[in-house]
């Protein structure tokens, strides 16, 4: 079964909530001065130790690509595509937030780069940001167990407060 991306997200949102005590900010736009305008985040997942910025692709086949690439290619519902390097576009993402959160005081923090895909997806890149969404929850758990704690309270509210609301521009 194909879910479509925003839902997608939304399962991922809650099933990686249901395996770990997080905040899930999903869909999130921030406004980035250095490209002039807005970039969203599928999910971000604030965790005790760190942050997981979340490129979530939901494709059923395969997903394959190099981190420099500027394409990467996958196969979903039998036809072969071109997306934008997932890992990529993560990273301008996680750029813009980490330069926002700096900006309001917020520094050192560790905001990681994550590309899901769903279970049945074969992943042929050697990306190591590239997971299931299955190995991503284990992985979650792992690093729950890591000694570097944050204020997830205070940057989930900092994150709600630096967060561009296309509404309000």
């Amino acid at each position: 079964m194909v879910l479509s991306g925003n839902t997608f997200e939304i399962f991922v949102a809650e099933y990686l909530e249901s395996k770990v005590s997080c905040d899930i900010k999903s869909n999130y736009e921030f406004f980035s001065p250095r490209i002039g305008r807005g970039t969203e985040c599928d999910v971000l997942l604030i965790t005790d130790t760190k942050i997981y910025c979340i490129e979530c692709k939901n494709y059923n086949r395969l997903i394959d690509g190099k981190w420099y690439e500027p394409e990467w290619y996958f196969v979903s519902s039998g036809k072969r595509n071109y997306v934008s390097n997932p890992v990529l576009a993560n990273d301008r993402h996680i750029r813009t937030i980490k330069g926002l959160l700096n900006a309001e005081g917020i520094s050192n923090i560790e905001i990681e780069n994550i590309v899901c895909v769903p279970d049945n997806c074969e992943i042929r890149s050697k990306c190591q940001e590239v997971y299931t969404l299955s190995r991503l929850a284990q992985k979650i758990v792992m690093d729950s167990y890591l000694h570097t704690k944050i204020n997830r309270k205070q940057i989930s509210e900092t994150i709600d407060k630096i967060r561009y609301d296309i509404r309000r521009s």
